[in-house]
């Protein structure tokens, strides 16, 4: 149970700063840890978390907003509440370590720079100097300053399994320190190895349901489940979390987005769409530094994606539309995926090349070169399409470019392998093209391991173009109906109610004479994209009418 001098302290700061908190407890448990209820300054619910704080009434109110405020991801608010802290009480050794520990975005596809790197630690040097700090803290300090040591010369893999470590110490230090539980389940889901048994994923997934047992609106309970289970065959664990996540912290852009996360691994499009527009919505309310939030663009995005599968291209082409209307946006690595992927994802799933943009000059390819490279990829897809073999070889070329770039680039995640995935299937359709089917097929198939190997960005809501799907597309075309079936099945696994693979998979199954299994993926895409107006959808009801 919370120590009698740091429960009262967490009292007092609710009942001074008028933060609208309240302790809570397991009623089954009496010695549960104590927890408070957080708001933002506006007012909004934040959550509640257990972190001890004693730097005085002031400080403390700032010290459990940006504790909340980090689990929520809403890193730069968070900074900016660990840093007033700091400023209210300099001997306090958790602002300093907050402000630094709200440089570390361990599950985005960016990383700290070296200017951060500098800045983070000498932050944690003053933590450590600073005269209120506990033994607590100083194992807080240690995890990350485990990230931050010799950063510049070490890749942010190394950097996130020394997070991982000191995390894991904490956590054995804090045994009953459910704040030290939840950062070291995070740092476990920032190591995690592309293995399909998902040992980290579970361990964190194990250490997070006893947190929302004795906390259920704890954030990073609820935020990091999601982050756990985001893929098809474990999505279903956090369904009930996604959907009380957005209840809970209702005002909060990045909250009601995550809960998208699970959405889109178990295909449910209309519940993605609802909470990306209110995502959306909270975040136009809430800019960054006067800039459009990143939060904004990464909300649209995922409802970009959730629309096309709807088979709705028109409130797709208006999201885009909605991106390119807004004001200067906060750069960010977000930003750019949203602005280079929701254009591509139009392209691709339903033809509409118009909205590609002409050239690169949308995305910087010296700092996001795997970003950079969907358009290109879309382009060369659309020049292969209309036959201009010699654009689609260029387009090919570049991507082998922009992939090498992207294999110097930092970060945990190997998008250099991503790019290399849309450059094989590039180049399947350009050998298919040009008349060496074989070639193309074992290209195509080739394209579609990597892929299996090489899962999706836990950032993203999926791939622009699922490579095993292009490789079924081919086979669809070569008329190998079987076949094609099966490879359009194996997409769905990994990419529940996707339009194309759904139609693919009917239209293949129809054509290898399974009648029976046509019908099947035909009634599970009319029931997804019942109000669609792609002219397939005409076509899936009159086989089902037949």
């Amino acid at each position: 149970m919370t120590k009698p001098r740091a429960l009262l302290v967490l009292i007092a700061v609710c009942a001074a700063a008028h933060l609208g908190c309240a302790r809570q407890a397991s009623d089954a448990d009496p010695d549960a840890q104590e927890a408070i209820l957080v708001t933002a300054a506006d007012g909004s619910v934040l959550g509640s978390v257990t972190l001890q704080v004693n730097c005085g009434a002031g400080a403390d109110e700032h010290l459990l907003r940006g504790v909340a405020l980090y689990h929520n991801m809403t890193f730069t608010e968070a900074e900016a509440e660990f840093r007033s802290a700091a400023e209210v009480e300099p001997e306090c050794a958790l602002g300093y370590w907050g402000a630094a520990a709200s440089f570390v975005h361990t599950l985005w596809p960016d990383t700290v720079d070296d200017e951060r790197v500098v800045a983070g630690r000498e932050l944690l040097e003053r933590a450590r100097a600073a005269t209120i700090r506990s033994a607590r803290d100083d194992t807080y300090i240690a995890a990350f300053a485990g990230y931050y040591d010799d950063a510049e010369n070490r890749s942010e893999q190394d950097r996130l399994e020394s997070f991982r470590v000191g995390w894991g110490a904490a956590h054995e230090a804090n045994p009953d320190d459910l704040e030290a539980q939840a950062f070291y389940a995070l740092a476990l889901l920032a190591t995690a190895p592309a293995d399909p048994a998902y040992p980290h994923q579970n361990q964190a997934g194990a250490l997070l349901a006893e947190i929302l047992t004795t906390v259920p609106n704890h954030p990073g309970g609820l935020h990091y489940t999601i982050h756990a289970y985001d893929f098809p065959p474990l999505a279903e664990r956090a369904l009930p979390v996604a959907h009380s996540y957005g209840a809970v912290i209702p005002e909060n852009s990045h909250a009601l987005h995550m809960t998208s996360h699970i959405f889109t691994r178990l295909g449910h499009w209309p519940d993605s769409i609802a909470y990306n527009r209110r995502a959306a919505d909270v975040a136009a309310k809430h800019p960054m530094g006067g800039l459009v939030s990143h939060h904004y663009l990464h909300a649209l995005d995922y409802l970009a994606y959730a629309y096309l599968q709807q088979g709705e291209d028109a409130a797709a082409l208006e999201a885009i539309e909605e991106l390119r209307s807004l004001g200067e946006m906060h750069e960010s690595s977000v930003t750019a995926y949203a602005v280079a992927a929701m254009p591509v994802r139009l392209a691709l799933d339903a033809g509409n090349w118009d909205v590609l943009p002409a050239g690169e000059e949308s995305i910087d390819a010296s700092k996001y070169p795997a970003f950079a490279a969907m358009p290109v990829f879309a382009t060369g897809m659309r020049d292969v399409q209309a036959g201009d073999l010699g654009p689609a070889r260029a387009a090919e070329r570049r991507l082998a470019e922009l992939g090498d770039a992207a294999r110097s680039m930092a970060g945990a995640y190997d998008w250099s392998t991503q790019v290399e995935i849309q450059r094989l299937t590039l180049q399947s359709w350009i050998e298919y093209a040009g008349g060496d089917a074989e070639s193309a097929l074992g290209t195509a198939e080739a394209a579609a391991e990597l892929a299996s190997a090489n899962p999706k960005s836990p950032v993203t809501p999926g791939v622009v173009r699922p490579a095993r799907e292009s490789y079924a597309d081919m086979l669809f075309a070569l008329g190998r109906f079987d076949e094609a079936a099966a490879q359009y099945a194996a997409t769905l696994e990994t990419s529940p109610g996707r339009f194309r693979s759904l139609l693919g998979a009917g239209d293949s199954a129809r054509l290898a004479g399974d009648l029976e299994t046509a019908r099947t993926f035909y009634a599970q895409l009319l029931e997804i994209a019942a109000g669609s107006d792609r002219a397939e959808i005409a076509g899936v009801r009159e086989h089902m009418s037949d």
